[in-house]
């Protein structure tokens, strides 16, 4: 008994405390983004349970001495290849088959993929520490990956199969790899670049190549298609402002102009609601949950656990990197969601599940001081004060120079007024619904054209009504 209150005073009250509040306001978001959707209304929930389920794995992994895990790795991975394989059988969904359906339930192995691979690459280069990195070793630590990433590469799930290299690198990079293997490396990522460039990456999916050419070739007047989400999440984060419009009151959110809001692009649901200061405090979050991985990693008692805490700090920066990056343009589109924050119950148990084995070694290393604790609390201070508040935040029309007319008729018991790029827009409870003129709506009609739109609340549906002036391109 004395030995486990010993090893719980060890345990990492920053690291759990910052992926609690990103889990706590995803389930926030989600609810948010959600809302009004009868075919989505039971994700926050789902969500809540899938919260509450991860957190009991994570305390009893984290109980659990890190060092057992050796003997589990072996058979973890033929289960994880298993999975992996019964998904071909399964029904295809968004083009791919990625997931295996348990009732109402949809799992997804290759998060438990993730997992499985930080296990058995911190394992086998923990049996070759302080030896020199030859070319066998690599050819069989590709080998290792290699087995799980194949059936992944297959399914097709592109994103997941970089992640999976990316952690391997990462290990290479660890474990001391030499410049001239970096080099080979780099010349084979070339050759596969620019042979997938001459003959049109027909090794691709047709989605996935398309996301690719749209990302290196974008269509400037493109209203609709391929480039269709990525340009309304560059609106919706745009719409946030410094301070954000409140929770609840993004009408890109709302109005469902954004899609997939809920997982791949929950960060630009993020900015809208929150805005500048909201996204800063969750990337101050996110910083904080990475820093004390890498913190862990480097007090740990031995080289297994060291590498395992070190994996997954790789895997949940990037991530991160990637998932913001994708909702600000500056990466093609992937399937990658943001971690704690996205909807999606195979993620969240993975990603708990990883830092609980983080905590296992934190709570049996040398007890680790953190530092610039006041500033973490302020951080948190701040946060929570800023989720108090934000639902009284209001978006405003500070733009003089933008003119917007608005009526509703009958005014509904419950209508309420929602800014959208500059012109505002009237909801009403009922059937009838507003008109305006949306002159400030510069990413959808020249500022000279006027639209009146009609939105039914019941059939959440909207209909167009164009100025005589307006030419038949807008129209259709």
């Amino acid at each position: 008994m004395k030995y486990l209150r010993n090893i719980w005073q060890n345990f990492d009250f920053w690291l759990f405390g910052a992926v609690l509040i990103l889990s706590i306001l995803g389930i926030a978001l989600i609810r948010s983004s959600i809302a009004g959707n009868i075919e989505l209304v039971d994700h926050a929930s789902r969500q809540t349970t899938f919260l509450g389920i991860s957190l009991a794995v994570l305390f009893i992994v984290a109980a659990v001495d890190y060092k057992y895990w050796m003997t589990l790795i072996q058979p973890m991975y033929l289960v994880t290849m298993g999975f992996l394989l019964v998904v071909f059988t399964a029904e295809a969904r968004f083009g791919s088959v990625r997931w295996l359906e348990v009732g109402q339930i949809l799992i997804q192995p290759a998060e438990l993929a993730k997992i499985v691979i930080i296990l058995s690459l911190a394992n086998f280069f923990s049996n070759r520490a302080n030896k020199d990195l030859k070319l066998s070793t690599i050819l069989k630590s590709a080998l290792l990956v290699g087995g799980l990433l194949i059936w992944i590469f297959l399914q097709p799930n592109l994103s997941t199969t970089i992640v999976l290299l990316v952690i391997w690198a990462s290990f290479l990079w660890i474990a001391g790899i030499k410049m001239r293997y970096i080099l080979i490396a780099v010349g084979l990522v070339l050759i596969v670049i620019i042979i997938g460039a001459l003959t049109g990456f027909s090794f691709l999916e047709d989605y996935q190549r398309a996301r690719i050419t749209n990302f290196l070739f974008p269509d400037p007047d493109a209203r609709y298609g391929e480039t269709y989400n990525v340009d309304q999440a560059l609106i919706t984060i745009g719409t946030g402002g410094f301070f954000g419009q409140g929770y609840n009151q993004s009408s890109q959110v709302q109005l469902r102009f954004l899609k997939v809001r809920h997982t791949d692009f929950i960060f630009s649901v993020l900015a809208a609601e929150f805005g500048f200061i909201g996204t800063i405090l969750v990337l101050g979050l996110l910083i904080l949950v990475i820093y004390r991985c890498f913190r862990i990693s480097q007090k740990a008692p031995d080289t297994f656990g060291s590498l395992i805490a070190y994996g997954f700090g790789i895997l949940i920066f990037f991530q991160s990197i990637v998932n913001i990056g994708v909702n600000m343009n500056v990466i093609p589109v992937t399937g990658l969601t943001l971690p704690f924050i996205s909807y999606g119950g195979s993620s969240l148990l993975s990603l708990m599940l990883g830092i609980g084995l983080v905590e296992s070694v934190a709570m049996r290393s040398e007890k680790i001081k953190a530092r610039y604790l006041v500033t973490a609390l302020f951080l948190y201070a701040l946060f929570s004060v800023f989720l108090l508040i934000s639902p009284l935040a209001r978006a405003q029309v500070t733009d003089p120079d933008i003119e917007f007319t608005s009526s509703l008729n009958p005014v509904g018991s419950g209508a309420r007024a929602l800014a959208m790029g500059g012109a505002f827009i009237a909801v009403a409870d009922d059937a009838t619904a507003a008109s305006w003129n949306p002159a400030g709506l510069k990413h959808l009609l020249r500022p000279e054209i006027s639209m009146v739109v009609h939105y039914d609340t019941r059939s959440e549906g909207f209909s167009y009504q164009f100025s005589p002036e307006a030419s038949n391109e807008y129209k259709t």
